[in-house]
């Protein structure tokens, strides 16, 4: 049986019998299937143990031959850089890919990230901007919206018992783009529209109080 995966110590003892059996710089003929037997290898493992060698030979290092199993040596793991990300502008970090770029990572290093929780995905909608007389609209609702109670001494909400809320919600009955999952056997569904500006709206009105109790007098 051809062991696969050789121990640190195994490859060393390879290519230091290559190099005892050496002529002219060469491991002489016969030698590497020597190796192979000797060692229970494979004739490419060995040859790959000798070039490696060889190089570290020509460099003038120690030769020194590692081993590569899985696990033996991990990959370190990147920390996140956190006043790095917040110095780069919020346009720089709109995707993973310019993310990874501003800061000189890989992609899949800052996917990692986000799965582990040590950077967020955020999704920023405009909110609309209030004009002066918006806001003295909207302070002076929530003033009127107060009365004194004169037992408590305090201000506290009304009951709005005679008030009823009116809001309207307008909608299109479709969108221009959709997605639907269809079978093999299905033909692609057909809809048609004069413009993407003629498609119908649909609006509903709701109106909402608070429930008024209803109390019954005994005879």
């Amino acid at each position: 049986m051809v062991i696969k995966d050789l121990s640190t110590k195994d490859r060393n003892k390879i290519v230091q019998f290559l190099l005892a059996n050496l002529k002219n710089g060469k491991p002489r003929y016969g030698a590497m299937k020597e190796a192979v037997a000797l060692f229970n290898s494979s004739q490419r493992t060995v040859t790959r143990l000798w070039a490696a060698a060889k190089k570290q030979k020509e460099k003038g290092d120690e030769i020194f031959l590692a081993s590569h199993k899985p696990g033996a040596a991990r990959r370190k793991s990147v920390s996140v850089d956190i006043e790095l990300i917040q110095s780069l502008e919020l346009h720089k970090r709109s995707t993973i890919r310019r993310l990874a770029v501003g800061i000189n990572q890989s992609k899949s290093t800052v996917w990692r990230w986000v799965n582990k929780g040590l950077i967020r995905a955020h999704s920023n909608a405009i909110k609309p901007d209030l004009t002066a007389p918006n806001k003295l609209m909207r302070l002076r609702f929530s003033l009127e919206a107060l009365e004194f109670d004169r037992i408590m001494l305090a201000l506290k909400f009304k009951a709005m018992d005679n008030t009823i809320h009116i809001d309207e919600k307008w909608f299109y009955i479709t969108n221009a783009a959709h997605r639907f999952y269809l079978t093999q056997a299905e033909g692609d569904p057909h809809r048609t529209c004069k413009s993407k500006t003629f498609i119908k709206k649909v609006m509903f009105v709701c109106s909402g109080g608070k429930p008024v109790s209803v109390f019954r007098l005994k005879p």
